[in-house]
């Protein structure tokens, strides 16, 4: 059975979605399934999952994390209610760098007024469209940051961000940061060392 973390307006705490603890938490499953011998279930990264033996013999069950490439939309999609549960605080740094076109430590009540110039830094060739060869020289060698910055930002999945997905992704992602952070007295930032690397190709737990 699996399912989506519940959206919620307030930060729930570590252990929230734990062994044992999930259900008085409110959620449900919005998927069920019956596996048979051989077969394997792909969901989403960040997805609250159990399983149970129903046989009579013994089961395996085995998870194995893909990170490359990041289910980068479902995060942008998700991303209020992922950044308030504090079980999935593994992916708040990469899909704030996403957000932020690798911009670490940006400010978020002041991210949607530098998003102008965040923008026209990313468009190197001015057309008023991020593409992923701009976006990877912007990178440098961080594996799959492009990728995952284009799939955090383009809602109509035509490749390429515009200035206007650009602006709606950011501020989504600053107005949540900001409410979290005002609540929790907690930045996703904190604790993060800028030392130029980045995680995309260090992390999996997502």
């Amino acid at each position: 059975r699996i399912g989506p973390t519940a959206a919620t307006s307030s930060s729930l705490p570590m252990g929230t979605y734990a062994d044992g603890q999930v259900y008085r938490s409110g959620w449900e499953p919005m998927y069920s399934f019956n596996l048979s011998k051989g077969e394997a279930l792909f969901f989403a990264p960040s997805f609250i999952h159990e399983s149970k033996n129903v046989g009579d013999t013994c089961a395996a069950s085995i998870t194995y994390q893909y990170s490359h490439p990041m289910a980068a939309r479902m995060f942008s999609a998700f991303w209020p209610r992922l950044r308030r549960t504090a079980d999935m605080n593994e992916c708040w740094e990469s899909a704030s760098l996403w957000a932020t076109l690798g911009n670490r430590g940006v400010d978020p009540d002041a991210a949607e007024a530098l998003a102008d110039r965040m923008f026209a830094e990313a468009d190197r060739n001015g057309d008023g469209k991020l593409e992923e060869g701009e976006l990877e020289w912007a990178a440098g060698s961080v594996h799959g940051a492009a990728v995952n910055q284009i799939g955090f930002h383009d809602a109509n999945e035509d490749g390429v961000v515009s200035k206007e997905e650009f602006l709606t992704g950011l501020g989504a992602w600053s107005r949540t940061e900001s409410e979290v952070r005002r609540a929790t007295g907690a930045s996703v930032w904190d604790g993060v060392q800028d030392d130029g690397s980045d995680d995309e190709h260090e992390r999996d737990e997502m």
